[in-house]
């Protein structure tokens, strides 16, 4: 009997399609996971810049003067306001 002996360097085609599976496995999570953090990014970003905002203009409420906020005119009875002003039981019901 001749005992011949197999060269078995290298890879066989079955063990490179595996390769290839498992590698293609491993890229498909990176992207997905990839694709997971930018969206959480982007909906942070809008959420920071939306929250800036709202600070920005409630700061600038909080440092506006009483008499801004309405037209008063002092020459005008009732101040030119319209509308019931004094104590709440004094208000006649509408």
């Amino acid at each position: 009997m001749k005992n011949t002996l197999k060269n078995n360097n290298g890879f066989s085609l079955i063990e490179a399609v595996i390769a290839v599976v498992i590698m293609s496995v491993i890229m498909f999570s990176l992207v997905s996971l990839f694709q997971v953090a930018t969206n959480s990014l982007v909906k942070t970003r809008s959420q920071i810049k939306d929250t800036r905002l709202g600070q920005m203009i409630f700061s600038k409420l909080k440092t506006i003067d009483y008499y801004m906020l309405f037209d008063i005119n002092s020459s005008s009875p009732n101040f030119g306001l319209n509308g019931t002003f004094g104590n709440v039981s004094a208000q006649s019901p509408t």
